[in-house]
This record gives structure tokens, C-alpha cells and sequence, in this order.
């Protein structure tokens, strides 16, 4: 019995109406939560995506510089080279980067299994062919199985203007929206291009980590992985990302100084009532305890719901898209949003610290100021 009245004992004002007081703090931790929640549900999304991206289209690390003449690579990786081309059709022509490659297949095969390709409808086993983005495929208004001519832009004869180029099939068109790499690229075998581009250094192309193999001690190779490679763009959605979630924090901890006024103020209201139930027997520590735990319990339930509301949106995109009629022109199909276990436990967590500590400070404080020396009088 004395639960449930010492619970609305503290929750409810004088006149039996829940204490409007309650509300603004306990908003707050939903909209605190929520923030955080969803903050870390998109930008850890688009993080993985994105990685995962820059690790299918450029290989998680590389070994640049790699001398021919002086080194023998194994055939069973992948190496090529990048260079800067032209690239014309009938319609029109266009600079890019062509990455080349030893074992297009092998690579052509990457972008199949994640769905940026369609299985391509021409034989290629011995024909010279090339993988084009979409975006250029349209500006150069060209399809599956189309000849193109690849010239060289750096070999230019300065006598006739000429270029060495080189006539390939348009073997497969990719669908790689992300970092202009459908309108800027293209891809090609590299014992075909390099007829024209004569690269006497290549690039070593490697999906695991660099082996003890290629540790060579040449100072003119330079090797390097993916996040190195785009550094600024993944330090950039990081910031952001911690920026949201401790703007989120900080709204949990507005609503602690509130819940903490708000302890002082019932303190102070309810001053004759704790009078008449310390009488009765009731410990202060008690009575401390049961205010901790209304907070905290109320308190839990808002951040729960405001978690519980980014699992809600997490759903409905998945299913129903909702967020792509708010995020217009995204490099994503969908939104991709990362759920964690992890991340509800640290909120949780820091949401019962935060009221924790507020409720506790109004009666560790009491020696500070004159208005909780009424405190000290009642619980002392």
C-alpha cells in the first residue's frame, strides 16, 4: 500500500493533478533519445554504405607504384593502373578516368553480387569490352554490346594531333551512384588499355589486408587502403554525426537540471507531508529512494519511447521507404539505417545516471544554499 501511495504522493501536486512540471523533462529525454537514436541509426547507415561502396569500386587497400620492370607481381592478384582518357561514341565524347584492370571479370563479378550490374548479354571471353557508369551511358547515348573508341589524351602527337586509341565493346553498364563514379568512370582490362597508355607502374589491388609479401623497401611505393583514400569525406561524416548525438546528450542533460528543480520544488511542497510519514516510521533514505525511482522509472519509459520511435521509422522505410520523400536526390535507393543494441544500453544508461544524480542533488546539497536547508529539516 505504501508504494502506490508514496508514488503518487510524488508525482501528483496538492490538488491530486499530475505535476505539469514532470512534462518538459520528460519530453526532452524522449526528443534526447530520439535524436540520438535516429542520429546514429542514418549517419551509421550511410557510413557503411558508403564504405562498403569505396571498398567494392577501389579495393579496402592498395600499393601504388608498383615497377614493372623491376618487380614481378602475382598473377593471382589483381593489379592495373589509373589513367585519364577519352572516351567518344557516335553522339558524343567525353575526359574520364578509366581504372584498369588485370582480371576485369573478377571485378565485374564484385559489382553483380552487391546488384550494381545486371549479368551482361554480350560474350566476352575474347572480345575487348568495357564497363561504363550509367550516367555516361546516357550522355553518350550508348548501350550493352556498342563500340566506343578510348584515346589517350597524355600521347598526343604534337605533329599531326593525333592519339593512340583503341576501339572496345560496351560490355556491361553499372549503376553506381555515388561520388560521380557513373558519369567520371570507366573500366577496362589492363593488358588491353595499356597497348595505348604504356603504364611502366602499376597499382596492386588487394580485398584483404597488405601481406608481409609487399613490404618492399622502395621509398617510391606508396601504399594506402581505403580510408586513407577518402579521408576527408569519412572525418566529415563523423563529426556530424558525433555533433547530433551529443547535441541529443545535451537535451538529456537540460532535462536532468529540470528534474532537478523539480525534486527541490516537491521537497518544498510536500514539506508537512513527509513530516506526517517520517512520523509514521518511514526512513529517509526511503523516501529518497522511492523519489529516485519514480523519476528513474518515468524517466525510462519516455526514452524507451523515443527509441521505440526510431525502431517505428526504421521499419517503415525499410518497408514503405518514408524517408526517401524527405531526403530528395540521395546516392541511395533507400535510406540505409544500422540498428544497435548497443547504443539503446550507453542511452539508457546515461539517462538513469542524469536522473540519478538530479534527484540525489537536491539532498547531497543541502548545506549550500538556504532554500534546501528546508530539505535538511525535513530528511535530517
Amino acid at each position: 500500500m505504501k508504494i502506490p501511495l508514496i508514488f503518487n504522493f510524488f508525482v501528483k501536486s496538492n490538488n491530486s493533478k499530475f505535476r505539469k512540471s514532470f512534462f518538459v523533462p520528460l519530453v526532452c529525454i524522449f526528443i534526447g533519445s530520439f535524436v540520438i537514436s535516429m542520429t546514429f541509426s542514418i549517419m551509421s547507415g550511410i557510413q557503411y554504405d558508403i564504405i562498403n561502396k569505396i571498398k567494392i569500386f577501389k579495393y579496402p587497400n592498395q600499393i601504388r607504384n608498383i615497377d614493372i620492370k623491376n618487380l614481378q607481381v602475382d598473377e593471382n592478384y589483381n593489379f592495373g593502373s589509373e589513367n585519364l582518357c577519352l572516351i567518344k561514341s557516335i553522339s558524343g565524347n567525353k575526359v574520364v578516368k578509366i581504372n584498369s584492370f588485370s582480371n576485369i571479370k573478377s571485378f565485374e563479378d564484385k559489382l553483380v553480387k552487391n546488384d550494381f550490374v545486371e549479368t551482361a548479354n554480350i560474350t566476352k571471353s575474347s572480345i575487348p569490352y568495357i564497363l561504363i557508369g550509367d550516367d555516361l551511358a546516357k550522355y553518350l547515348n550508348i548501350d550493352v554490346g556498342d563500340t566506343v573508341n578510348i584515346c589517350s589524351i597524355l600521347d598526343i602527337n604534337i605533329v599531326t594531333g593525333a592519339m593512340k586509341n583503341i576501339d572496345m565493346l560496351v560490355g556491361n553498364i553499372f549503376n553506381f551512384n555515388f561520388m560521380n563514379y557513373d558519369s567520371d568512370y570507366i573500366v577496362s582490362n589492363f593488358n588491353i588499355t595499356n597497348k595505348i597508355f604504356n603504364n611502366s607502374h602499376i597499382n596492386l589491388y588487394l580485398d584483404d589486408n597488405l601481406n608481409d609479401e609487399y613490404k618492399f623497401e622502395s621509398n617510391q611505393l606508396h601504399k594506402t587502403n581505403f580510408y586513407l583514400e577518402n579521408k576527408e569525406l569519412l572525418d566529415a561524416m563523423e563529426i556530424e554525426k558525433t555533433f547530433y548525438m551529443v547535441l541529443g546528450f545535451f537535451i538529456i542533460l537540460v532535462s536532468g537540471f529540470m528534474i532537478y528543480t523539480n525534486s527541490v520544488l516537491v521537497f518544498l511542497e510536500k514539506k508537512s507531508q513527509l513530516s506526517i510519514l517520517l512520523t509514521m516510521g518511514l526512513k529517509k533514505e526511503y523516501i529518497l529512494l522511492l523519489m529516485i525511482f519514480v523519476n528513474l522509472f518515468l524517466s525510462l519509459i519516455f526514452a524507451f519511447l523515443g527509441i521505440s520511435l526510431t525502431y517505428l521509422v526504421i521499419h517503415l522505410n525499410d518497408n514503405y521507404f518514408i524517408l526517401n520523400y524527405i531526403f530528395l536526390n540521395m546516392p541511395f535507393d533507400v535510406l540505409p539505417m544500422n540498428k544497435s543494441i548497443y547504443l539503446v544500453i550507453i542511452t539508457i544508461i546515461i539517462v538513469a545516471f542524469v536522473i540519478i544524480i538530479s534527484t540525489l542533488l537536491p539532498y547531497l546539497q543541502y548545506e549550500k544554499n538556504d532554500l534546501n536547508k528546508y530539505i535538511k529539516e525535513i530528511l535530517k
